[in-house]
């Protein structure tokens, strides 16, 4: 039996591009674009599963015909709820029953998303686990979220639990349609919870997640091209003169040959702590005594 293995790559992928996203159609477009790469699904798994979601345009004539803002889902339930008091016939209740299932729905893909950004936002800017408080409670909700399942190798010499993904769940509504919205929502929170808990997990991984210094995008950096400060669609933009350009490579570099520095320091630090068996400042000492030792040589 073939292991599941998704890559944190590409989870940190659907992540940005599911924060990035201008509304809640395009995060779940692009939840479900990248979930065929994190999983391997097959490709006709595309088309059945956008075919599944319900679109905020379904509601573009309740919304015009109030003058509301699709991306402020409180208020367009609130306003729906107004609706449903009022004296209506059988079809009009069921159709107005069915607006606010989907008002529901992409409000709390709304919620999520921010969710997203936020936990992002604390990664890109280096803020440790416990004090990221988003990143924290997907963590803790992991074990409850994302139910898994035991496997057994073909000889029957060992077992593993992965995680459990219905795609029948992401392409069709089960049930009634209320509860076909509730699956279909719970199914996109499990994927956004398992994809933040498998890239966040190495602290290598997380710093491939950076933050654009020209607009509030999230952009993954592969590890040759760490120095990218720009996303794709700012770095098509990138208007600076050509001495901006070398002075932005220097600093790079010099930021490298200062972090190799740090790194051969505490190499050395942790080496004479570890063979003379003396303390920190001890170990600080003896290394500041070789530098003047050899300088004065």
């Amino acid at each position: 039996m073939k292991r599941f293995a998704p890559q944190p790559k590409f989870c940190a992928q659907l992540l940005t591009d599911f924060a990035n996203a201008k509304d809640t159609d395009d995060a779940v477009r692009a939840l479900i674009e990248r979930c065929r790469h994190v999983f391997g699904y097959s490709p006709d798994f595309l088309t059945r599963a956008r075919k599944a979601f319900p679109r905020r345009d379904t509601l573009k004539p309740f919304l015009h015909e109030r003058k509301l803002d699709s991306l402020n889902w409180s208020d367009v339930q609130r306003a729906l709820k107004d609706v449903l008091g009022e004296p209506l016939s059988a079809q009009e209740r069921e159709q107005y029953d069915r607006y606010l299932r989907i008002a529901e729905f992409h409000r709390r893909i709304a919620q999520l998303r921010e969710r997203v950004r936020q936990t992002l936002e604390g990664i890109a800017n280096g803020t440790p686990i416990h004090k990221n408080d988003n990143l924290y409670q997907f963590i803790t909700s992991y074990p409850n979220t994302c139910e898994q399942i035991p496997l057994v190798n073909s000889d029957g010499t060992s077992f593993w639990y992965e995680p459990l993904y219905m795609m029948e769940h992401l392409c069709q509504l089960q049930g009634s349609p209320t509860e076909g919205l509730e699956v279909l929502a719970t199914a996109y929170e499990r994927i956004i919870t398992f994809c933040v808990v498998t890239f966040a997990r190495s602290a290598r991984d997380r710093k491939l997640v950076y933050r654009c210094h020209k607009c509030p995008a999230f952009f993954v950096r592969s590890a040759a091209n760490d120095r990218y400060i720009y996303c794709q669609n700012c770095s098509r933009k990138d208007n600076r003169s050509r001495e901006e350009k070398s002075q932005q490579q220097r600093n790079w570099r010099r930021r490298k040959r200062e972090e190799k520095k740090r790194q051969l320091y505490e190499a050395k630090v942790e080496n004479l702590m570890s063979n003379l068996g003396c303390t920190r400042e001890d170990a600080e000492d003896t290394i500041k005594a070789d530098l003047e030792l050899e300088r004065s040589k």
